[in-house]
């Protein structure tokens, strides 16, 4: 069989190839095409959030407005609330006061204090009552 003519040149273009780093330009290609596609879809990904944010702003806008009516018919409603004898803030200031001293008591390594210094007795009855029933009496 005769020697193939091609051969001499189809190795030179080889070395060639190989020396350049050409050979790798396949790969390389093939790399870049998968990189396109996997962009695309990271491109695609962002037009779906996209389309979803569109939808979902003017729900959130919706309900905004309807808290902040919400909020201002029970504004009335929570001042009435807070007139009532036994809801005011100050005796859950005294509460806290009371609670906070008596974990700083605890936290200094003092006996633990007793239900009158903790707070619970201290705070007496709601305002306008009497005894330790704490219901007012008739007039």
């Amino acid at each position: 069989m005769p020697p193939n003519p091609l051969k001499p040149i189809q190795d030179a273009v080889e070395r060639v190839l190989h020396e350049t780093g050409a050979a790798d330009f396949g790969r390389s290609v093939s790399s870049i095409d998968d990189l396109t596609a996997e962009v695309q879809h990271v491109y695609k990904r962002v037009d779906d959030i996209e389309q979803r944010m569109e939808q979902i702003v003017p729900l959130l806008e919706r309900l905004v407005v309807v808290a902040e009516e919400l909020e201002r018919e029970i504004s009335p409603i929570s001042s009435l609330v807070s007139k009532i004898p036994g809801s005011g803030a100050r005796r859950r200031r005294r509460r806290e006061q009371a609670a906070r001293a008596a974990a700083a008591a605890l936290g200094q390594g003092q006996e633990r204090p007793s239900a009158v210094a903790s707070g619970s007795i201290a705070a007496g009855p709601p305002p306008g009552t009497t005894g330790a029933t704490g219901i007012r009496p008739p007039r």
